[in-house]
């Protein structure tokens, strides 16, 4: 599975995200211009280096609280699939969360 975290990490400098790397980058100065190049030296690389193989997912019956927690240890969205075929039905997200917790009725 792709990630947005896996984008993040190729444009930001290479000391912050290495590990123990800087905590703080209050001090440097980077432009979308240098972003934008870092992302570019990338354009010929695999989309495997930035795919996730052991991804956890959530069926339909899958209880909202474990959902809710599935999505907090990712970071990230989760894939809805079929337990009978294993088949993707769709993807839960962050947003779609907030959304229907926002829009419920107390």
């Amino acid at each position: 599975m792709f990630g947005v975290n896996c984008l993040l990490k190729l444009v930001l400098p290479k000391a912050a995200v290495m590990e123990k790397g800087l905590t703080s980058l209050s001090f440097v100065y980077e432009s979308l211009g240098d972003l934008h190049q870092r992302l570019k030296d990338m354009e010929h690389e695999p989309i495997s280096i930035c795919m996730k193989q052991d991804v956890e997912i959530v069926t339909p019956d899958t209880p909202l609280v474990e959902t809710l927690l599935v999505l907090y240890r990712n970071r990230t969205s989760i894939p809805v699939v079929d337990p009978e075929n294993n088949k993707l039905l769709g993807m839960i997200s962050y947003w779609d969360v907030g959304e229907k917790i926002l829009s419920a009725e107390g």
